[in-house]
């Protein structure tokens, strides 16, 4: 990362103003306006209105995101539910409190698009380098609402898979724009300040934090970064502009910003209504996407962390439903779309380590079909079925329970992977060669239907 990121500044143009050293400011305006001078002309972006700042302690940040979170309770506790149910978060933990903790430890500032106020964390009004970068790096999202209206790009009330992608592409620009600024606008003394603060900072609510969360936090700067860094090798900043006009649709488009320059686009999966199919005492808690980003975590909490990352990678497009009843019952529904019939056997196969590794080969293997798997341990019942490439997941308290759940979804397609063609096949291509391989595989792709030959 380091590498690239100095590729990246050896071919960008200095500011047009000298760095600090020999620079001598009188006033704290003086200096804010020196700083939106640099930023303006690093990022070209020019200022259409001017823009709010405040100063406030870590105490009046926690006064608002007290009232911001209050205002996600709801969302805060479902979510808490799915996590714990997932194994992302264990059974003692507290959501509200940990989002709480992080983001007061954590935020050094932040823009607010209804307001269109800039905000930097300080005791003081004294801008030391971790204040001056912190005010940089938010008045870039100044710049860009101004130029792409970040609140009408931000919102997507049923898919968090888009709205994280569209969060990296905020910041990851932001945060080019902020190391840019670091390495052309700092002095060095200013740098080593700056980074011996970072390295003197504490972590403890974000280190204590459940890895899906630290991992979600993350991602918008880190992957976000390498995201924008691509685009601007692509295009300079123009092809950062023009991605706010046809933004990122997945995370996979940012872990692979390949994907994005090409165009492949996610997959949409709409979801049969189980809420009624289950019958009354059951509501519908969540709808909504994982995403390569989170299916990924979620297969790392019993899956080694290359194996789940390679499964995750052939993503192309998933929506999943949580289910509860009066009784405390849960169910969750995985309906995930692969790039290809190997894709979702790879995610397949890790799921059934996944479900090796959770249960310690203590839960019966309920059915044992080509392409499906059926588990039943004590209050649960845990299905899984891949058809071409298509994989069905479902998590229920019971067999009937989800059979009622699978009658209600889908027949997949028709097709398998080559890894499990039957024993006539295998005999087959050992006596003919690649020519029969290919035809056998074309009709298993052709006909699903009981495996025979011709």
């Amino acid at each position: 990362m380091a590498v690239l990121v100095g590729m990246v500044l050896l071919i960008l143009p200095l500011c047009a103003s000298a760095q600090h050293a020999g620079l001598k400011f009188y006033s704290l305006a003086e200096v804010l306006a020196q700083i939106q001078s640099d930023v303006t002309t690093l990022r070209e972006l020019s200022p259409l209105s001017e823009v709010e700042r405040q100063f406030i302690t870590r105490d009046d940040l926690e006064e608002q995101l007290v009232a911001e979170i209050e205002d996600d309770a709801e969302a805060i506790n479902i979510t808490q539910q799915l996590l714990v149910f997932l194994d992302l978060m264990a059974e003692g933990q507290d959501l509200y409190t940990i989002l709480l903790n992080i983001h007061s430890e954590e935020v050094l500032g932040f823009y607010d698009t209804e307001s269109k106020e800039l905000y930097v964390i300080s005791g003081t009004e004294d801008l030391g380098p971790v204040e001056e970068v912190t005010f940089a790096h938010e008045y870039t999202h100044a710049l860009q609402d101004q130029h792409f209206d970040l609140g009408s790009l931000l919102v997507s009330e049923d898919n968090s898979d888009i709205s994280m992608a569209v969060d990296s592409l905020i910041e990851g620009d932001a945060t080019l724009m902020t190391a840019i600024y670091v390495w052309n606008i700092l002095t060095d003394s200013e740098r080593e300040a700056l980074f011996q603060e970072s390295d003197d900072s504490e972590d403890e609510a974000f280190d204590a934090a459940p890895k899906v969360i630290q991992e979600n936090f993350l991602f918008p700067y880190e992957a976000g970064l390498d995201f924008a860094m691509d685009l601007y090798v692509e295009g300079g900043w123009q092809a950062i502009n023009e991605a706010y006009s046809d933004p990122p649709q997945s995370t996979e488009q940012i872990l692979h910003p390949e994907k994005y320059l090409q165009r492949d686009e996610p997959q949409a999966v709409t979801m049969p209504d189980l809420q009624s199919a289950l019958g009354a005492g059951w509501s519908q808690l969540d709808d909504d996407v994982l995403g390569e980003l989170n299916i990924r975590i979620y297969l790392e909490t019993f899956v080694d962390a290359s194996e789940a990352s390679k499964a995750a990678e052939g993503w192309d497009g998933d929506r999943y439903l949580f289910l509860k009843d009066t009784e405390g019952r849960e169910v969750f529904v995985l309906h995930s779309v692969w790039d290809s019939i190997a894709d979702a056997r790879e995610f397949f196969d890790a799921y059934i380590t996944f479900v090796e590794n959770k249960s310690g080969g203590n839960w019966s293997l309920f059915s044992q079909e080509s392409g499906k798997r059926w588990w039943k341990a004590e209050g649960l019942s845990v299905y899984l079925e891949q058809g071409g490439d298509e994989v069905l997941l479902i998590i229920a308290p019971d067999e009937d329970i989800a059979e009622v759940v699978r009658a209600e979804l889908p027949e997949l397609p028709e097709g398998i992977s080559l890894f499990e063609l039957p024993s006539w096949a295998w005999a087959a291509i050992g006596a003919g060669g690649a020519f029969i391989l290919g035809a056998i595989a074309w009709r298993l792709v052709v006909s699903r239907k009981g495996a025979k030959p011709f």
